[in-house]
């Protein structure tokens, strides 16, 4: 048993004889197929029920009990996964008055099934929305921000805000709410209003619909319409951290770390904390100023080795034009290049396009391929595909281009002076 579930909490739910009691739905209270047990006891982890249909021919099959603890997408909150009967529940999904638990085999009609919530999904996105109440109602108090719609994902929780700007340390102020709201542990807690009952509440947003709602409240912090799963108290969120926001479509969209989430996230920056502190061999307070060091450092490197390039190229291609073989009154230049930088290749190639009646034929010999170029000057017309189909592909090598410029890629295991020799008779076959 998960030590945030404590008894009476983690029950076990005799199938009911017949059709459930009328529970509120979305907000509503109406007679239901399915009873739902997640709205009574949201910390429900373990029950038994009677399989009611299986619909569907697989690969995924539609489950559907006479009551459950699992529940179904909706509100922001991602569906719960689990078990029946140790078969695997991917998915549940609310169809009017049903839910359908998406099973990977089929299941007996009118079978007892012993259902088992997953503790740890169950616990996050509890999590996730308790801490969402939280988060939008510290925007609210500090700034009438109101939200305008809530994400859930796997990896981070989202809220978009009615806003195109944030002003300046209000993610500050809004944070430090929050983190006062968490210690506190205020209790939480969810009534039935009726429309006339509303005006007794301090609603933080009113509710858009005209029948019995389910308001959430978290102790005289929020009061708010919503049918999702919240912690029985703030405290268990843990933390919440703010980790950026966005401009999305003309509102502000501010990404969190919540609950046990935020706790890995910080356990993480903290490793690497670690990891950086070793290897610059310097404390915590330094490290931002280490990091510029080796910023502008670098920056000078870059330069440095830039300058370097080009003069080697310019070396490469001086030596290069001195033993040219001249072929139909056409300079051919053929050089095996040994692993040089990309830059430098680039470089090279520019300078002998440019150069006046120059063929060439390049390879360069990295350290997992070889990369080639073929070049001609212009007025000089290549049947590239029908050389390729004669002298290329039958070694496997790869390459494609347009006049005047083709270039590709062969594997290491051909020879350099092999492939050289083999585009140096392309460009003879071109030039004669």
């Amino acid at each position: 048993m998960p030590s945030w579930i404590q008894p009476p909490f983690q029950r076990k739910v005799d199938p009911a004889p017949g059709a459930a009691d009328g529970i509120m739905v979305k907000g509503s209270r109406r007679h239901e197929m399915t009873l739902r047990l997640y709205r009574d006891d949201p910390l429900l982890l373990e029950f038994d029920a009677r399989v009611e249909a299986v619909e569907g021919k697989g690969p995924h099959w539609r489950v559907i009990l006479d009551r459950t603890a699992f529940y179904p997408e909706g509100g922001g909150q991602p569906a719960d996964h689990g078990s029946l009967d140790a078969i695997p529940v991917i998915d549940v999904q609310e169809e009017g008055d049903r839910v359908l638990h998406f099973t990977t085999a089929p299941l007996t009609k009118g079978r007892t099934v012993r259902g088992q919530v997953n503790a740890t999904r169950r616990r996050d996105f509890m999590q996730q929305h308790t801490g969402q109440h939280i988060i939008s109602a510290s925007f609210w108090k500090e700034s009438s921000l109101v939200t305008q719609s809530v994400h859930m994902g796997e990896n981070e929780t989202t809220i978009d805000l009615g806003a195109s700007e944030i002003a300046e340390n209000l993610l500050e102020r809004v944070t430090r709410r929050v983190d006062a709201v968490i210690a506190a542990d205020m209790p939480m807690s969810a009534v039935e209003a009726a429309p006339e009952e509303l005006p007794r509440f301090t609603l933080r947003k009113p509710p858009p619909v005209a029948s019995v709602v389910r308001l959430v409240r978290i102790g005289d912090f929020d009061c708010v319409g919503c049918c999702g799963l919240h912690l029985s108290s703030t405290g268990p969120v843990r933390l919440a951290l703010c980790t950026g926001w966005e401009r999305i479509r003309g509102q502000v969209r501010t990404h969190w770390q919540i609950g046990d989430r935020a706790v890995a996230y910080l356990e993480e920056r903290l490793r690497i904390l670690g990891d950086l502190r070793k290897h610059l061999a310097t404390r915590d307070k330094e490290l931002a100023e280490s990091v510029r060091r080796l910023q502008e450092g670098n920056t000078d490197l870059r330069g440095r080795v830039g300058l370097l390039e080009r003069r080697l190229a310019e070396f490469l291609f001086r030596d290069m034009l001195a033993a040219t073989e001249t072929v139909a009154e056409t300079k051919m230049v053929t050089r095996i290049l040994d692993n040089e930088p990309l830059n430098v290749e680039k470089s090279l190639v520019k300078a002998l396009l440019a150069a006046d009646n120059c063929a060439f034929a390049l390879v360069n010999h990295l350290p997992d391929r070889l990369s080639w170029t073929l070049g001609v000057p212009p007025g000089i017309s290549m049947n590239f595909q029908e050389m390729k189909a004669l002298h290329l592909d039958p070694l496997g090598i790869r390459g494609g281009g347009r006049p005047p410029l083709w270039q590709g890629s062969a594997p290491a295991s051909i020879e350099a002076e092999c492939l050289q020799k083999t585009l140096s008779n392309i460009l003879k076959v071109t030039l004669k």
